[in-house]
């Protein structure tokens, strides 16, 4: 069983506000604390309170090299959106990773895919009712096929190492 820490979200308006304030001491407080009660990772989700692309990718991207500087367990990389999962992982630095709220939406779920493919990454997919069909369906028509040949060449084009 992995325990997976979940304070560091954006849809709690205290963390939301810490993110834009670029507050180091709240983040890393939380992120600490968390550690401190024996979780496996931190989940990072800096998705909510941007309505604009680049500042979803600067928060995240701030919010991992802030993270990963304080504490010793791997990152939880928390969206659904596979431009924001990019720019995560250009700044991840971790030997394991996780990409959380993997949905079934056909573009989405290829590229999420194939970015956790080039860096090894575990996905956790959303068991919405509507989407664990379809998730399914991807996985065992080729999806599976795609990241393990991927996994294969080992073509990370991150820092993060695709053996555990």
């Amino acid at each position: 069983m992995l325990i997976i820490g979940e304070n560091i979200n954006a849809t709690r308006k205290k963390v939301a506000d810490a993110i834009k304030q670029r507050n180091v001491e709240f983040i890393t407080d939380l992120a600490e604390k968390q550690v401190q009660s024996g979780v496996d990772f931190i989940d990072v989700n800096a998705g909510s309170g941007y309505s604009d692309g680049l500042q979803k990718q600067a928060a995240i991207q701030w919010m991992i090299e802030t993270l990963q500087t304080r504490v010793d367990v791997p990152l939880v990389i928390d969206s659904d959106e596979p431009e924001l999962i990019g720019a995560a992982l250009e700044k991840y630095q971790g030997e394991r990773v996780l990409i959380n709220s993997v949905t079934d939406e056909n573009e989405s779920l290829e590229a999420t895919g194939k970015l956790a493919a080039s860096c090894g990454a575990w996905l956790v997919g959303l068991a919405l009712p509507e989407a664990i069909s379809h998730i399914s369906q991807a996985v065992m028509s080729g999806l599976a096929c795609t990241v393990s040949s991927m996994l294969a060449t080992r073509s990370c084009s991150s820092k993060v190492s695709p053996t555990w």
